[in-house]
This record gives structure tokens, C-alpha cells and sequence, in this order.
């Protein structure tokens, strides 16, 4: 059997089925593009107006037939669809591209690895970006490429240069099965997508879906449902108009077959509908062009929500009152776990609906590369089941990542533990976790070693001569505080950077995190070669006073929030050795200044609690309270008295009723103007009033 035939078989069941096939081409480079010269002419055969992408890590010139697209650009492209994706393994394999674009595949269409025939010996360039100066690609691990290459043994087709073509997989193709359009799911979601337009307003609906779960699809379907009912103007935005592409296709293809419009056009930036002499507009619109004009139409959709910063979705569901969110629920797109455990805590203020959709649209139940890719990145992300949760029967020690690739199980229960538990861990974590030489893991283990906690930290420092205006990869903290502070002391000093600290849920908040935090630190204690240890997180007030328990003192607060978690990003040190902590402790001291200047114009905005949070473990110097200000004297004459009395006596404004604590905090630390802090404390009319509540607390 030639290539070409074995290739046009395989199309044909694929296609025959509603599967997808993970096939992968390992060989020499001319070879391998022979086989997708015979892939090119199969897929002409079979499918003559296939598309296909190859994600590159950058782009040459080349005369293939595939479009490439980089690594990049890719989460933009999410929502199309392609028959054929390839990767090259001298281009490198970013385990997130390949989650990403896989999911793009429809029925009958392939993903193609190209694997030169030394692959787990040579570099793989998508980890590039994760080594830390002065680490080179050959510096490398290879732990997930073994572990990718197990998986695939078993998950993929495999055609290897000089051996036979695989005859085994082809078996008969079951009877043609129609997917009905739409699917019973994609009947419920247009019957919520109706509430939300015609029931109360400010009632948002979130539709969450793994990918090819018909989610976009479904949208185009119930805007044409709308339209039939008598709206005539929807909005539609995401983070790229071609993330919304799905939404017009579906959209136009339901209007003419199945609603029988007249006729429906797809425009740039929307659609045009018409039927029975009426026109009906789908309008897309950018995310901040909504939030600073805003527009009126009947209803908004939000696809590919994860993708948009936390505060802009926020601000959307504030100003619009009919909305609707539809994101993906699988968590190597990063952002999209934090959309789920983030933004979900927000819509609880709205009376939100949710809606998850299960049943694969674009493909056939059992398909074989959904299969494969949840095997090979573990996104297949189930709650644990332990057998033993007594957090007094646990072990805490250092976990070995050399050979963590041979143990699937384990593997498998830690990185599903850091997927449950933290809202940004994507399979990029995995590769990085498994082939960094820097990267460190502690556990927390129950008697049935089953892992409870898992600590993941990486080395930083140790930079041994400093270059004025160099940055020093990978070094993130120890870079931040050099640039902040212009000190060679935290780049040249070896430190620990906690990257993430994730306990199973059952036991949260009983002491096991503390546990495992401490034996680490400990453990570090005892390297001589170790100076400190930082760590960097989304600066909410809760893991603030965590980080504080532990002994680790504020050190930096991000001038901008993070988009995923909507919060700052804070930086907090331990010092291991007397030297450190002094140098931790001076520090401090100079920043407490600094953080206090910023709280009148960067950090205006920033919550009462987080700024008495931090300002709790900020040395600033006692003053007296200007106990005349009680009397006759002016706010204006001591208001800078005020602000540093406040700043030494934080345990004072915390007794406060909240109201008023908020608005001191407000007034007196961020100087905000009195109507701004009026307009945001609702128990105040005037300054007059809310001075005299002031004054009354402190009399």
C-alpha cells in the first residue's frame, strides 16, 4: 500500500466516524516532507477545500501549502476551525499550542507531529522562554518529552522512517450518524440565552465547554431565535473579531436552512439578516470600545471570555444588563482557570445562570486526539479521591523531578492537584516543572502516598557580575527587586522563588500548607549557598495575611493588576541567614515610605483591607494624632498628620465600622477627593457628614 492510499484510507474512516487522529511522523526532514506532500494530495482527494495551519515558533520561507501561524498568535485564531495542524519538533512543541490548536480540529481532520528521528536528545526551543540566564537549551531536561513520547506510543498513530506502515487501525466504519441541528444541549442554551434577553435584566448567563462542544455555534443559533422573536441588534466582542468568527458562521447557516430567512450576509465586524422585509444586525464591538462609549443593542454576547482581563469583564456585566459569557472550561489556556474560579465569585453579585455543555458538536464521542491530548498534557482534570485525609498522618519532603516522567500516576495527581487549586497552571507548567534544572518540588503526602500538597519553587540569583541595563532571564523576582532597588544584592545572592503552593480542597485552611512551607524553608535554611527565599502572587488580603503568618515580609506591589485575578501583584521575602534578613529588614524599611506615596496616586484604588494589610507589617514612625482636628481645625491644616498617624496605627483604623474605615482609608491614606469618596461610600451625603461621623468614632 503506497502513503498516499494508506493516508486517503485513514482520511476516509476518519471522516466516516466524525474522528480526529493524532498522527505522528518521525524521521529525517526531507522524508517527512514527502509525507506531507502525500498528506497535502489525500486531503485533496477526500476533502478538496481542507485548511491547514502549521504553528511555528517563527516563520520561514517556505513554498508548503500550510499557513503558519506562531505560537503567539494562535489563542487569537480560537473559535475557527482547520482540517490539518502540524508541528515540527525543530521548531519546538509548546504543550499549550498544542492544547489550543488541536481543539480547532473538526471531524476527519489530523494533527501531525513531526519528530526528528533524535528528538528526546535534541533542544526543544519552546523552552527557551522558561530558562533562566545563564541556562542554555542544552541545559535542558528532557522529562516531558519522555513523558509525551510514553503517551504517544500508546495515543497516536506512529510512522517511523524505514519501518512498515501500521495496518491495524483501520477498521469498518460504523452506520453514518447526522448531528442534528442543534443538539439537545444546544437547545438548552438557546432557551437560557432567551431568559437572558426577554426574562429580568442583570441576570448574566456563563456557558462554560471544553472545546468542540458547539458553544460559539449555539450562540449563532440563539441569535437567530432572537431575531425570530423580535430583537433586532445583537452585540458580540471577545478579544479578537476572529475568536467570534464561529458565532457568524453558525449564525448565517442556521438563518438559511433552518429559520428561513431571505438571506444573510457576513460583513467585517458582523452580520446582516434579513426576512419578511426586516433587517437584523450582529455587531461586533472591541471590549474597551463598549466599556468607554457605551452602546444600546438588545443583548451581548462575551465569547472567549478567559481571554479578556478580569476587570473588563467585570465592568461589562455593570454596564450592560442583558449578558451573556461563553468560555472554555479546559485549563491550558492559563487565563481560562482564572475565569473559572475568579470571575464566577463576581457574577454571584448578579444573580447569575451558569450552563456547562458536554457532548463534543465537532467531532464524535470517543474520539481518538481528544483522547490523546488529554493523556499526553493531563487535562483530563477529575476532583481527587484520596484514602487518607488525616492531616496529622502526613509526610513532608522533597519530591525528585528526574524520573517523576516514569511515574504517570503520580505525575498525573500532582498536576491535576495544581490545576484544581491554582487558577493560572497550564501544561506549558508541566513541560517547565519537568525539564527546567532549576525548577524544585516539595509534597505533602498521605499514608497511601497520595499527594496531599505540592510545593513548586525555582532557583533565582546567583548572577555572578552584574551589567547596567542587562535583564536577566527567568530571574523574576530577583530581577524585579534589582531594578526596584538598583541593589546587586538580590541578583547575586542564590534564592528560592515560590512559584506555587496548591493543598487538596478538602484540606484547606488545616495547617498543611503551613507545614510543607515550613519544612522547604527549613530545608533551605540548612544550604549554606541559599540567601532567601521570595515568592509573587495576585495580592488578595486573604493569601496576604497567609504570607505574613509564615514570616515573609512585603517587599514590591505591581503598579498594574494582574488580568487573570484582577489584583496586584505582590512580592514577599524571607531571609534565611542573618545577613539576608537585615537586608530584607532595610528593605522594608525604604519601601514603607515609597508604598505610602503610592497609595495617593498608583495605588488610589487598591480595597481597605489590603492596604491596612499591608500596611500592618510596614515599619513607619509613631506621630501624635492632632487631637484639635476634633475641634475647630481645619481637615486641610493636619491632613498630612492624619495620614501618618494612620500609617503607625493601623490597628486603630481596623476597629472602625467598615463604612467608615473605608472611607478614612479613602480620604485620609489614598487622598481621594471628597465627592469620589461620597460617591463611593453610600451611607454619606455630604463631607460634612462624613466628617462628623469621623470625628464622633474618634471622640
Amino acid at each position: 500500500m503506497t502513503n498516499s492510499t494508506w493516508l486517503t484510507k485513514l482520511l476516509t474512516q476518519l471522516t466516516n466516524n466524525r474522528h480526529r487522529q493524532l498522527l505522528v511522523i518521525e524521521g529525517d526532514k526531507s522524508w517527512q516532507h514527502l509525507w506531507l506532500n502525500s498528506i497535502q494530495q489525500a486531503f485533496l482527494e477526500t476533502n478538496p477545500r481542507f485548511k491547514s495551519i502549521a504553528i511555528v515558533d517563527k516563520k520561514i520561507v517556505s513554498a508548503s501549502f500550510l499557513e503558519q501561524i506562531l505560537n503567539t498568535q494562535l489563542a487569537h485564531m480560537l473559535g475557527q476551525e482547520v482540517d490539518l495542524v502540524v508541528f515540527d519538533s525543530r521548531q519546538g512543541i509548546s504543550p499549550n499550542s498544542l492544547a489550543q490548536a488541536t481543539g480547532m480540529i473538526r471531524a476527519g481532520g489530523l494533527c501531525v507531529l513531526l519528530l526528528q528521528t533524535d528528538w528526546l536528545k535534541s533542544t526543544n526551543p519552546a523552552m527557551k522562554k522558561f530558562l533562566s540566564y545563564p541556562l542554555k537549551l542544552t541545559d535542558a531536561k528532557n522529562g516531558f518529552r519522555k513523558f509525551l513520547n510514553n503517551k504517544l506510543a500508546t495515543h497516536a498513530i506512529r510512522i517511523k522512517q524505514g519501518k512498515n506502515l501500521p495496518e491495524d487501525i483501520f477498521t469498518p466504519p460504523p452506520q453514518s450518524h447526522k448531528i442534528s441541528m442543534p443538539t439537545s444541549e444546544q437547545n438548552k442554551l438557546i432557551d437560557a440565552v432567551d431568559s437572558v434577553a426577554f426574562g429580568h435584566r442583570k441576570r448574566p448567563l456563563l456557558i462554560n465547554a471544553d472545546r468542540g462542544r458547539g458553544k460559539s455555534s449555539a450562540l449563532g443559533f440563539a441569535a437567530i431565535e432572537l431575531f425570530k422573536k423580535g430583537k433586532t441588534n445583537i452585540a458580540i466582542t471577545a478579544a479578537s473579531p476572529m475568536q467570534t468568527e464561529q458565532i457568524l458562521v453558525s449564525a448565517k447557516k442556521y438563518a438559511i436552512k433552518i429559520a428561513k430567512f431571505d438571506s444573510a450576509q457576513i460583513l467585517e465586524g458582523g452580520g446582516v439578516f434579513k426576512a419578511k422585509g426586516q433587517s437584523f444586525n450582529i455587531q461586533f464591538y472591541a471590549p474597551d470600545d463598549l466599556i468607554a462609549n457605551k452602546k444600546s443593542f438588545d443583548i451581548l454576547f462575551v465569547d472567549e471570555a478567559a481571554h479578556l482581563p478580569l476587570p473588563i469583564l467585570k465592568q461589562l456585566t455593570e454596564t450592560y444588563g442583558r449578558i451573556v459569557f461563553a468560555s472554555t472550561d479546559s485549563g491550558y489556556e492559563g487565563s481560562g482557570r482564572g475565569f473559572k474560579l475568579r470571575f464566577t465569585k463576581i457574577l454571584q453579585n448578579f444573580n447569575n445562570k451558569h450552563l456547562s455543555l458536554l457532548e463534543p458538536i465537532r467531532w464524535n464521542i470517543n474520539d481518538p486526539l481528544e483522547l490523546a491530548i488529554n493523556e499526553s498534557l493531563l487535562l483530563a482534570h477529575n476532583s481527587l479521591e484520596t484514602i487518607d485525609t488525616d492531616p496529622t498522618n502526613l509526610k513532608y519532603e522533597k519530591q525528585s523531578l528526574n524520573d517523576l516522567f516514569s511515574q504517570p500516576e503520580l505525575l498525573s495527581q500532582i498536576f491535576n492537584l495544581l490545576v484544581n487549586a491554582h487558577y493560572q497552571t497550564s501544561p506549558n507548567n508541566l513541560m517547565q516543572m519537568l525539564e527546567d534544572p532549576n525548577s524544585i518540588m516539595w509534597l505533602a503526602t498521605n499514608s497511601a502516598q497520595q499527594p496531599i500538597a505540592v510545593l513548586l519553587a525555582f532557583k533565582e540569583g546567583g548572577v555572578k557580575s552584574i551589567t547596567t541595563g542587562k535583564r536577566y532571564q527567568g530571574h523574576l523576582v530577583a530581577q524585579l527587586l534589582f531594578k526596584q532597588t538598583q541593589n546587586n544584592y538580590w541578583l547575586t545572592e542564590t534564592s528560592y522563588r515560590v512559584n506555587r503552593l496548591a493543598v487538596l480542597h478538602d484540606l484547606q485552611g488545616k495547617g498543611v500548607g503551613t507545614k510543607l512551607l515550613q519544612a522547604f524553608v527549613q530545608h533551605s535554611q540548612e544550604e549554606n549557598n541559599v540567601s532567601y527565599i521570595s515568592t509573587s502572587f495576585a495580592g488578595s488580603s486573604e493569601l496576604i495575611r497567609f504570607w505574613q503568618k509564615q514570616g515573609f515580609s512585603p517587599a514590591y506591589l505591581g503598579l498594574k493588576r494582574d488580568k487573570a485575578s484582577a489584583n496586584h501583584s505582590l512580592t514577599m521575602l524571607y531571609g534565611l541567614n542573618k545577613k539576608s534578613q537585615q537586608v530584607v529588614a532595610n528593605n522594608l524599611t525604604s519601601y514603607s515610605s515609597q508604598f505610602a506615596h503610592l497609595l495617593q496616586s498608583s495605588f488610589q484604588d487598591l480595597d481597605a483591607d489590603t492596604v491596612l494589610q499591608l500596611i500592618k507589617f510596614l515599619p513607619f514612625s509613631q506621630l501624635s494624632f492632632p487631637i484639635k482636628y476634633l475641634e475647630q481645625q481645619p481637615f486641610e491644616a493636619v491632613s498630612q498628620q492624619l495620614q501618618l498617624w494612620s500609617l503607625a496605627n493601623f490597628e486603630k483604623i481596623e476597629n472602625m465600622p467598615t463604612e467608615i474605615k473605608k472611607a478614612w482609608v479613602a480620604k485620609i491614606l489614598q487622598n481621594k477627593s471628597w465627592l469620589e469618596v461620597i460617591s463611593q461610600q453610600h451611607h454619606f451625603i455630604s463631607r460634612k457628614q462624613l466628617e462628623i461621623a469621623f470625628k464622633d468614632w474618634f471622640r
